[in-house]
């Protein structure tokens, strides 16, 4: 039977916390959520409405002057789906029982631009009439919310998966793999979990969350036995429609005091650069030859209560590869990794002492009509069921000091820690 073939939008004068407040509710809803305001790469949002009925074959055409994403596929892949791309040893057991990937089809979603302040509900419907119906019906639900009642966020009895002296322990390791020629440096993180009491509510704290810790690549994602609270400031790829391919690692962090103490921070700059030259070598295996170019290197963004060290790369997709293969050609993020990228994920698995899951995998969405946006998947939340746990880990060189190290990651976890009950 012919699907839908038409895609028809609606302007909209909710706000987009107003609208996640019902749609996130929904089994399969997904929230792509800038939320940082004063980030220069922060212009879209978007609330996906689980939808009914799967991609057809019908050709869609795109509407001009509306946000990239007017429906495809969204949700979030896991850093675990590497061991199977790069033949990476499973050496711990999966405990979460979640899925490596979790992706599903929209074809109903509501779009912002904060740089215009609009906001749209776009649908893909046989008829206008039948559209203008369904955008009634959801309208309606969203008029009739009723504002909950004050969010008090609960006190969490947090746990790490490793000790200040186990950590110290497995940075020295990795110090010695660098000095033995195996790698120049490797991501290592750690768990920090707790239990969330029987009345939590994890949308309620993403919203927030989102307020404590703004980020430009946030999301949230209920998946309906678990969710995803992700304040990402990281992008992964993101790829236009006419295919020019950008990545925007982060490697560096410091204390949010002023941009200009970075300079003087020899291993943070060793970091990014080492996965400057990764990220080109991903791209240069998809990008046509001679596109590959470095547009920034090593520039200073603040974030909330941080300033990372931020560099972009950019590279002319070849033709004949989708947006997903991309993804996967470059999957997991060099940031997160290390470099050479196969070698430190051996490591990773030796010296962290659980499997990561969607974090440092990728969130994000791919248009019907090939553009796509992901983010890396870090200082990010997952619950399920009773249990609440994020991790944080940051790059480890020839230079790092193992205590320091350790202190990093204190510093990444704040934000998050903040916005529970202390």
């Amino acid at each position: 039977m012919q699907g839908p073939s038409h895609l028809f939008s609606f302007p909209i004068d909710f706000s987009a916390p107003d609208v996640a407040a019902v749609i996130c509710r929904k089994v399969g809803a997904i929230w792509f959520d800038s939320a940082r305001p004063a980030h220069p790469q922060n212009r879209y949002s978007y609330i996906l409405v689980p939808s009914k009925n799967p991609a057809s074959g019908s050709e869609l055409k795109k509407m001009d002057g509306l946000p990239p994403f007017q429906g495809g596929w969204a949700g979030y892949w896991g850093y675990d789906l590497a061991r199977d791309l790069e033949k990476i040893p499973d050496l711990h057991e999966n405990k979460d029982q979640l899925p490596d990937k979790y992706v599903n089809y929209y074809s109903s979603l509501f779009a912002f631009d904060h740089r215009l302040g609009k906001g749209w509900y776009i649908t893909r419907a046989a008829t206008l009439l039948e559209a203008q119906a369904e955008f009634d019906k959801i309208a309606q639900e969203i008029l009739s919310s009723k504002n909950g009642d004050l969010y008090l966020p609960p006190r969490i009895n947090w746990q790490s998966n490793f000790s200040q002296t186990e950590y110290k322990s497995s940075v020295k390791n990795i110090i010695e793999h660098i000095l033995a020629g195996d790698i120049f440096q490797a991501n290592l993180s750690r768990r920090i979990e707790g239990d969330v009491p029987v009345d939590f509510d994890p949308l309620q704290h993403y919203l927030h969350l989102r307020q404590v810790n703004p980020a430009p690549y946030a999301a949230y994602i209920n998946a309906g036995e678990f969710q995803v609270l992700s304040s990402s400031p990281e992008s992964f790829l993101s790829l236009s429609e006419d295919g020019v391919l950008v990545t925007r690692p982060i490697k560096g962090t410091s204390p949010e005091v002023v941009e200009k103490d970075f300079p003087d921070s020899e291993k943070d700059h060793a970091e990014n650069i080492m996965i400057v030259d990764l990220m080109r070598n991903d791209l240069s295996k998809i990008c046509e030859d001679q596109s590959v170019e470095v547009t920034s290197l090593c520039h200073a963004e603040i974030f909330e209560g941080l300033v990372h060290l931020v560099s972009e790369i950019k590279g002319k997709l070849r033709g004949g590869i989708s947006a997903e293969q991309a993804l996967m050609a470059c999957f997991p993020g060099g940031s997160i990794t290390g470099a050479p990228k196969i070698e430190s994920m051996k490591i990773i698995e030796q010296q962290e002492h659980a499997r990561r899951g969607p974090y440092c995998g990728a969130i994000g969405w791919i248009s019907d009509f090939g553009s796509m946006e992901t983010n890396i998947a870090i200082r990010t939340l997952i619950c399920k069921g009773n249990k609440i746990w994020f991790n944080v880990g940051g790059g480890i060189t020839a230079l790092s000091d193992p205590l320091l190290e350790y202190e990093e990651t204190n510093i990444k976890a704040k934000a998050i820690l903040g916005s529970f009950a202390q």
